[in-house]
């Protein structure tokens, strides 16, 4: 996958919400209509002692669950929690993941689900 990059992950509190309600307007809802060949978890737990978060990707063929790929990755943590802004904490160690994959294009990863293995978890779906 080669997510695009929308916006700096060096940003303010205000400005993560007008990136938040700008994207908001660009979401397309749509059916599947092709067969699911891949489906994909990511998690994110944090170490707020070292101020680093860490964050996993795994990729399984669908409906075998063989596991594809995995990638982890460590960064130091840039966003501080905010409720409702979660993506801003952990969406530069994620998208980072997401181009490390070998050849899975993201219309192929049609559900993409993140868990979060920490007190500030979350959930999203992509697809």
């Amino acid at each position: 996958m080669k997510p695009v990059r929308f916006h700096s992950w060096n940003i303010s509190p205000n400005e993560a919400i007008a990136i938040q309600n700008n994207l908001r307007k660009k979401i397309v809802f749509s059916s599947i209509s092709n067969d699911i060949q891949y489906i994909g978890g990511t998690s994110a737990a944090f170490d707020a002692g070292k101020n680093i978060i860490h964050a996993a990707l795994t990729i399984l063929k669908y409906p075998s669950l063989e596991v594809v790929e995995q990638n982890g990755v460590t960064q130091e943590i840039t966003f501080d929690y905010i409720s409702g802004l979660l993506t801003f904490r952990e969406g530069a160690p994620l998208m980072s993941l997401f181009r490390k994959t070998n050849g899975i294009r993201i219309r192929d990863a049609t559900n993409i689900t993140q868990k979060s293995n920490s007190k500030n978890s979350g959930s999203t779906r992509i697809g």
